[in-house]
C-alpha cells in the first residue's frame, strides 16, 4: 500500500497540486501510463454518455483526469482503437498501466478503486481464455459439456464471494461482476450448438438435454445497464443467432445444411430481436449489429435490399438506419465488375497518392491495426508468403487506427516492415465509408485495370490462392 501510495504521490506531483477541496460534488480521479502508445491521448466515458472526454498525454506518455460531478458505474477508456471498462465510484483515485502491444493482458490498476477492476479484467480475461478454447469444448457430448459448465459457472461465483468477502463493494459492481461471469458462461452454451452439430447437423440442436437451456430462464434482455458490455453482447448476438435455427428449418428440409448468411436466416433474427427485446437501445444495437455483418458478406443485392427494407421497417434509429443505408451503397460499388473507387493515402515519407494510381498491375489490398499485433504480424508475413509465390501481384498495406502518423512510423520501424508499399488514409473515417471497410481482416482484389475481383477476400484462406493462380 506504502508504495502504491507513493506512486501515487509522485505521480501528481509531475502534473502538479490536485485541490481536493475545491468542490462538494463527487468526482473520481482517473490517470495512468500507456507503453507504446498508438497516438497521443485517451479518452473516457460513461456508457451513457455520447461524447467522451479527451484526456492527453504528456512527455512521458502519461495522463491525470478528474471526472467532476461523477455518477457511480461503468466507463469505458479508450486508446489507439482498443477499449476496456472500468467502474469509478466517488473518491476513487485510479492508475491505470498497460502496454499497447498487449492491451487487456498487460493492464493492471493501482490506487483506491484498483481492487474492484483488476477483479473485473481478470474475470474478462478469463472469459477470453475460454473463448480460445471452444474447439476443445466441441468435443464434449451435451451432457458432459452442461455439467463442465454449470461447475465452471459455480467456481467462478465462489471466487467472486470469496473477494467480496475481503472487500466491501457497491451494488452496482456486485451486480456488474456476477453478470461478467454468468453471460460469459451463457455465451459459450449457446455457442456450442454450432460446434458440436456443424452446420450439416444443427439441426439436431432441437435434441439437447432439457435441462441444456435452463439458464435462460435467468436472462435480462433489456439490461441497458450492460448494453456495452462485451459478455452482454456476444451473449445476445450468439442467443439470437442460435434461436433463429429453428425457424429456418420450418422453411427447409431437415437435411438441408444450415446457412447462417441466408436472408431466411438473417429475416427471422430481426423478427425474434423485435419480438423478444423491449429496450429500444438494445433492440436498435442488435438491429444494426444484424444487417451490417448480412451486408457485409452478401453479394445479392436483391437480397441486402430486402433486409434492409426490413431493418429499417423495425429500427426507430435514424442515425444506424442511415449508416446501413450507406453502407449497402458503397458495398454495391465494390461488387466484382465494378472499377475501384477513389482513395487519398499518404506513404511513410509522408508524400500524398491516390490508391488508383498505384495499381498497375493485379493487386491485394489488405488492412491492419497496430492495437491487433497478431493480425498484423500474421497478415504482413502471409501477403510476403502470397507475393513469393505469385509475383506478378502486388499487394498494398493499409493501417486502419493510427491518426497520427507518428506513431504508425513507429509501429513500421518497430516491425521492420519493408515499407515499400505501407501506407494509411488521408482521410480514414471518409475512406473507410467508400470502400465499405468495417473489418481489418477485409481483403480486395482488382485486376491492372482497376476492376474488383473480389471485395472481400480472407487473406488466411485457401480461397485467396485460387483467384491468384487464376491471374498468373
Amino acid at each position: 500500500m506504502k508504495a502504491i501510495l507513493s506512486a501515487f504521490l509522485a505521480f501528481f506531483l509531475v502534473f502538479g497540486c490536485v485541490n481536493t477541496n475545491s468542490t462538494q460534488e463527487p468526482y473520481a480521479y482517473f490517470g495512468g501510463e500507456i507503453i507504446n502508445p498508438n497516438n497521443d491521448y485517451i479518452t473516457l466515458r460513461a456508457s451513457s454518455q455520447e461524447i467522451p472526454d479527451t484526456i492527453f498525454f504528456n512527455a512521458d506518455n502519461r495522463f491525470l483526469h478528474k471526472v467532476e460531478n461523477l455518477k457511480s458505474g461503468i466507463y469505458f477508456f479508450m486508446h489507439g482503437g482498443e477499449y476496456q471498462m472500468i467502474v469509478l465510484e466517488p473518491q476513487d483515485s485510479i492508475m491505470v498501466r498497460l502496454n499497447t502491444f498487449d492491451f487487456d493482458e498487460s493492464l493492471v490498476y493501482t490506487g483506491n478503486g484498483a481492487k474492484r477492476n483488476n477483479w473485473l479484467i481478470q474475470s474478462f480475461l478469463e472469459n477470453e481464455k475460454k473463448a480460445r478454447k471452444l474447439s476443445d469444448y466441441f468435443k464434449m457430448n451435451p451432457e458432459e459439456f452442461h455439467d463442465f459448465m454449470e461447475a465452471e459457472r459455480t467456481s467462478e461465483h465462489i471466487k467472486l464471494n470469496n473477494f467480496l468477502l475481503n472487500s466491501i463493494e457497491s451494488e452496482a459492481f456486485i451486480n456488474l461482476a456476477k453478470s461478467q461471469i454468468d453471460y460469459g458462461n451463457f455465451a459459450i452454451k449457446e455457442i456450442y450448438p454450432f460446434g458440436y452439430f456443424g452446420n450439416n447437423k444443427i439441426v439436431q440442436v432441437k435434441d439437447l438435454p432439457e435441462k441444456f437451456y435452463e439458464y435462460r430462464s435467468e436472462v435480462d434482455f433489456n439490461a441497458e445497464q450492460l448494453s456495452e458490455v462485451y459478455a452482454y453482447n456476444r451473449f445476445l448476438f450468439s442467443f439470437f443467432d442460435n434461436i433463429a435455427v429453428t425457424e429456418y428449418y420450418k422453411h427447409r428440409e431437415c437435411h438441408n445444411p444450415f446457412e447462417r448468411q441466408s436472408l431466411l436466416h438473417n429475416l427471422s433474427k430481426l423478427k425474434l430481436i423485435d419480438s423478444i427485446v423491449d429496450s429500444p437501445k438494445i433492440k436498435n444495437d442488435l438491429f444494426k449489429f444484424t444487417a451490417r455483418n448480412f451486408i457485409n458478406n452478401s453479394n445479392n443485392q436483391e437480397e441486402i435490399s430486402a433486409l434492409i427494407t426490413d431493418f429499417a421497417s423495425r429500427s426507430t434509429n435514424e442515425e444506424a438506419t442511415i449508416e446501413i443505408i450507406e453502407l449497402s451503397k458503397a458495398l454495391k460499388k465494390m461488387q466484382p465488375g465494378n472499377k475501384l473507387v477513389s482513395a487519398e493515402l499518404i506513404d511513410p515519407q509522408d508524400k500524398f497518392h491516390n490508391l488508383k494510381t498505384l495499381v498497375n498491375k493485379p493487386t491485394v489490398i489488405y488492412f491492419w491495426s497496430s492495437n491487433i499485433k497478431r493480425h498484423y504480424r500474421n497478415s504482413h508475413k502471409r501477403a510476403f508468403s502470397l507475393n513469393e509465390a505469385y509475383p506478378n501481384v502486388d499487394f498494398i498495406a493499409i493501417n486502419l487506427n493510427n491518426d497520427n502518423r507518428r506513431y504508425w512510423k513507429k509501429t513500421l520501424e518497430n516491425s521492420e516492415f519493408d515499407l515499400t508499399n505501407e501506407f494509411i488514409f488521408k482521410d480514414l473515417e471518409h475512406s473507410r465509408k467508400v470502400l465499405g471497410i468495417n473489418s481489418i481482416n477485409k481483403v480486395i482484389l482488382v485486376d491492372k485495370d482497376l476492376t474488383i475481383i473480389h471485395p472481400n477476400l480472407n487473406m488466411f484462406g485457401s480461397e485467396i490462392e485460387s483467384y491468384l493462380a487464376q491471374l498468373e
